[in-house]
């Protein structure tokens, strides 16, 4: 969210909302397909996403000529994706934000910015190694906790600043449809908006939906439902971060180039002196989580190319660690387009299968609906009584 405005504007805070809206739709079909289509491996282990809907799904509607062949390029961009965009935007900007707070050029970290990420490469290597047990344990308790001290802190932030409140509602739309200062006009705006809220929500990459088939629900819709509501709320989160950050002024500062993490350190820092210590807190958690769930989005990647085993999925960690080191040190610009390239790149499949395989998930969602007597199934029903 620092970025987009960084880059964009306050108006770009708006269409990271607008993106979150728009992906519920398409993690709902998602999550729904990652349940149904998911295996079950020998070992009592689940395997699921995008590359098993696409082979087995296209299969089904006699299309096997084109699922097989998407379902291996997504599997590709899916680990690619994961050691680039799923990891080193988390991990540079943790360690801009460990620098900034250290004392920026001052920091005993300026210039040893891989010191950081090794230590994060180790403690990530360290949970991906214990399999999916481990990453679930790990960020059941990171994620709530972060959530939680993440808010508390931004309503500080936002409480602090109310006064601010009405001409920053109507500088972030003003600035989203008629944007004044920002490269592009509205149009990039747009682009900047939707390109992060992409990232943040991981809706249309697919990402997301190979952790939603290992839930224990029996129900794909069910799945679906809490996929779509999951991307309403980091929507939600994003647009609190974005508030923080207008409401405090943060974002009047001049925007030569991406400030990232150190405009929403700004934005805390304006209220409580030692606040940016608390962001780093929380940054970190977000990275360790994001870090966490990528590894093993990009580990059932590579396991359905080129076979279970340990030894396999060892190889991958130790890639995707050494990955996790190197984004730490390099520019935040030259990882935003990486990232970007990569997301985009796994939207292409994914997405397009999911409009071919959309009519049967709207097939299954009104049979959910009338097994629930949910919905417009509930009020045909009552007007029949009626009538």
């Amino acid at each position: 969210v620092a970025i987009s405005i960084s880059i964009g504007g306050p108006g770009a805070a708006f269409w990271i909302f607008f993106g979150a809206l728009l992906g519920m739709s398409i993690k709902f079909v998602e999550a729904s397909l990652a349940v149904k289509y998911r295996r079950f491996n020998l070992d009592g282990t689940v395997s699921g996403g995008p590359m098993h809907y696409i082979a087995h799904g296209l299969t089904r509607k006699k299309l096997r000529w084109l699922g097989q062949p998407l379902s291996v390029i997504f599997a590709w961009l899916c680990i690619f994706g994961g050691i680039t965009g799923g990891n080193m935007i988390q991990i540079n900007q943790t360690a801009e934000q460990i620098i900034f707070i250290t004392g920026n050029n001052e920091s005993i970290f300026h210039g040893y910015a891989w010191v950081i990420g090794l230590i994060v490469a180790i403690l990530i290597g360290m949970v991906v190694v214990g399999g999916i047990k481990s990453i679930a344990k790990v960020t059941t308790v990171l994620t709530p906790t972060m959530c939680a001290l993440y808010i508390i802190s931004g309503i500080i932030v936002i409480a602090v600043n109310y006064a601010n409140i009405p001409h920053a509602i109507v500088l972030m739309l003003k600035e989203a449809f008629h944007p004044t200062a920002v490269a592009g006009g509205v149009f990039g705006t747009i682009i900047i908006g939707l390109r992060r809220s992409v990232q943040s929500n991981e809706a249309g990459t697919g990402a997301a939906a190979i952790v939603y088939a290992t839930a224990q629900s029996k129900e794909p819709i069910s799945q679906g439902f809490v996929a779509l509501l999951e991307t309403f709320l980091t929507g939600v989160l994003c647009l609190f971060t974005s508030c923080a950050i207008v409401f405090s002024g943060a974002c009047t500062q001049a925007l030569a180039e991406p400030v990232g993490i150190e405009l929403a350190s700004n934005a805390f820092k304006s209220v409580i002196p030692f606040f940016p210590i608390i962001l780093s807190i929380v940054a970190v958690m977000f990275a360790l989580s994001t870090l966490i769930s990528w590894a093993y989005y990009g580990q059932k990647a590579w396991t359905f190319l080129l076979g279970e085993g340990k030894k396999r999925v060892l190889t991958f960690n130790i890639i995707y660690c050494l990955f996790i080191v190197i984004g730490s040190a390099m520019n935040v610009q030259s990882i935003l387009y990486i990232t970007d390239a990569m997301m985009i790149a796994m939207c292409v499949p994914n997405v397009l299968v999911l409009y071919i395989l959309a009519p049967e998930i709207k097939r299954d969602l009104k049979e959910y609906c009338q097994k629930h007597k949910l919905g417009k199934f509930v009020n045909r029903k009552w007007l029949k009584e009626v009538a």
